[in-house]
């Protein structure tokens, strides 16, 4: 369709006169000193919106919109539920617990006290046995960090916090 669009412009400049064009540019737009057919924009008839070429464009992204939101609904509901309520382990530190399936365990930590906690060691004890491990950066006051992302064991760990430094 294009190369015979282009094609019929391009007999029309070399043979048609001065009027002929003019009468002709209702249908075309002057780009860079040539003639081009203007684009006409596409109308929509009320009952046929899913024949428009846009109309799929818009419901794919608007079904991609609900599903992240309603997945990550889902994945909060499941996982927040299951968190233990906060017990002191000391140090102005509070700790909780969820299981994520048989076989494995995550734990948070959160900054009970009135300044930051720099710096952090610890060790859990689980099926495995006795593990070190830290805590990555710092944690403000009444800020919360672990999860599956950061920390899992085997069974049920029992943390006891070795080092910790407070600015």
């Amino acid at each position: 369709m294009g190369g015979l669009l282009g094609l019929w412009r391009k007999q029309l400049l070399q043979s048609a006169s001065a009027s002929t064009i003019r009468s002709a540019a209702a249908g075309l737009v002057q780009i860079n000193g040539q003639a081009r057919a203007r684009k006409k924009k596409q109308e929509v008839e009320p009952g046929n919106a899913y024949k428009h070429p846009s109309y799929f464009g818009e419901v794919t992204m608007r079904c991609v919109i609900i599903a992240v939101i309603l997945c990550g609904l889902l994945s909060l509901s499941a996982c927040a539920s299951n968190w233990s309520v906060w017990s002191s382990i000391g140090d102005d530190v509070s700790l909780s617990y969820t299981r994520l399936n048989k076989e494995t365990w995550t734990w948070r930590f959160r900054n009970d006290g009135s300044t930051a906690i720099t710096f952090m060691t610890f060790t859990y004890t689980d099926a495995n046995g006795e593990h070190s491990n830290v805590l990555p950066g710092s944690l403000q006051p009444g800020a919360v960090y672990g999860g599956w992302g950061a920390y899992a064991a085997s069974s049920p760990p029992n943390i006891v916090i070795k080092e910790i430094k407070r600015n």
